[in-house]
């Protein structure tokens, strides 16, 4: 813990910043462009490649801070004798805005060192290429896609990837921000489906049974809803 004068320490959700810091409103989190996921996952269906899952347990709890920050003693974890002290910040948190891009630089820094590049189009992809095998990385915040051309070379990835990071190995892609991915690999074709997503939102609406029933697409004046009916008055429509 360490002394910090009240008077100097502005407090914002329980975290202290000694001096104004530029990277407290700078954010950044490592989200993919939905273009490259869509290119990563037609090439891994035109030459066959191996498409697998990885996510990262505890994202941002793994990047580390450049800069001196402090925060008040967790509540229900204060030192007897000791309140007027604050707790120097180690690592990240998820209440800091430095988090996700410190979880991308850290990314960044770890598949560097196993040799990959950055996409020249989208840096939250990373290239590996080498003897004719290829492994692909689209980075979706704590969900990682990796497409490889060689099953050995796929394996050994997801192992390097396993001892920086505490990892859960989802396998081969069946669904990816929530759309269904369903593999024919005897025909090199591969399809998308959002059929899921769509029945959650109609579930959510309560529309589920609206094809049948004839009201979807119908005007609130076909289907008689009145602003009473939905909770309104006229008085209220006018304000």
């Amino acid at each position: 813990m360490h002394r910090a004068s009240k008077s100097k320490v502005s407090t914002q959700k329980e975290i202290l910043h000694v001096v104004f810091l530029p990277s407290c409103i700078q954010t950044f989190t490592p989200v993919a462009k939905f273009a490259l996921l869509r290119t990563v996952l037609a090439l891994a269906t035109a030459e066959d490649m191996e498409v697998h899952t990885m996510d990262v347990s505890s994202v941002f709890l793994n990047g580390d801070l450049d800069e001196e920050i402090y925060m008040a003693q967790p509540e229900g974890f204060v030192a007897p004798g000791q309140e007027h002290l604050v707790c120097c910040v180690k690592k990240s948190l998820y209440s800091l805005k430095q988090s996700p891009r410190q979880w991308y630089q850290k990314l960044h820094s770890t598949l560097s060192e196993l040799g990959f590049s950055h996409c020249a189009l989208d840096h939250c992809g990373w290239i590996w290429a080498k003897n004719s095998i290829k492994i692909i990385i689209p980075a979706y915040v704590d969900d990682l896609t990796i497409a490889c051309n060689n099953m050995p070379a796929l394996k050994r990835v997801k192992e390097q990837l396993k001892k920086c990071y505490k990892m859960h190995d989802l396998g081969p892609i069946v669904c990816i921000l929530k759309i269904e991915i369903i593999r024919d690999h005897a025909n090199w074709k591969m399809y998308l489906s959002q059929w899921k997503h769509i029945k959650d939102v109609l579930d959510r609406f309560q529309m589920a049974n609206a094809c049948h029933s004839g009201r979807l697409g119908q005007s609130p004046k076909a289907r008689k809803i009145t602003l009473e009916w939905i909770g309104l008055s006229l008085d209220d429509s006018k304000s």
